[in-house]
């Protein structure tokens, strides 16, 4: 376990960026507001007239608040983000697996109920209900006075999964009609 207050001062702090507090639990709103606000002041079409090295920088700084916007606005990038934050391990969603077998056992029946498009309506009901439950985990895991990386890592493989199951449904019912 690790004290959360052991932020990586190495790697760019999203939230003090975008004048949030560091939560897994994002205001979306307030996000926006604050993205857009940082955007209006340093877009690089507002440094048309500028230096070249302070065109450079604009472009550069705009870039930093347009992945801080994208990472904090989506729940599995913030995730992986805020694990990285404390310093826990980079995750190879390919290499990487849940020692679960009841998770491991449902990965088949969901996937399989895909496969043969089975009330993808049901199936989607499902996923959105595992999804919410992992992001009141996920918060209350990272809103800890100690962060239990192995677990949160364990957790945001099951939250891949299942945001990844999400959009291979979404591209299923729109390729069959069914929306």
């Amino acid at each position: 376990m690790e004290d959360k207050r052991q932020h990586i001062a190495s790697k760019p702090d999203y939230f003090n960026l975008l004048n949030l507090p560091v939560s897994f639990q994002v205001d979306v709103k307030n996000l926006e507001r604050h993205y857009h606000l940082l955007q209006q002041q340093i877009h690089p079409d507002r440094f048309a007239q500028a230096s070249e090295s302070e065109r450079r920088v604009a472009v550069q700084y705009s870039s930093l608040i347009n992945d801080a916007y994208d990472t904090l606005k989506q729940p599995l990038k913030r995730a992986l983000y805020l694990l990285q934050y404390y310093g826990g391990d980079d995750i190879n969603f390919d290499r990487d697996t849940v020692n679960d077998y009841d998770f491991l056992t449902e990965q088949m029946a969901l996937r399989q109920q895909l496969a043969e498009n089975i009330n993808l309506a049901e199936l989607e009901r499902k996923v959105n209900v595992h999804l919410k439950l992992l992001y009141t985990k996920l918060h209350a895991l990272f809103a800890q006075t100690t962060i239990d990386t192995k677990t949160i890592k364990n957790d945001i493989i099951k939250l891949h999964f299942f945001d990844k199951l999400k959009r291979e449904i979404h591209h299923q019912k729109n390729h069959s009609g069914e929306l």
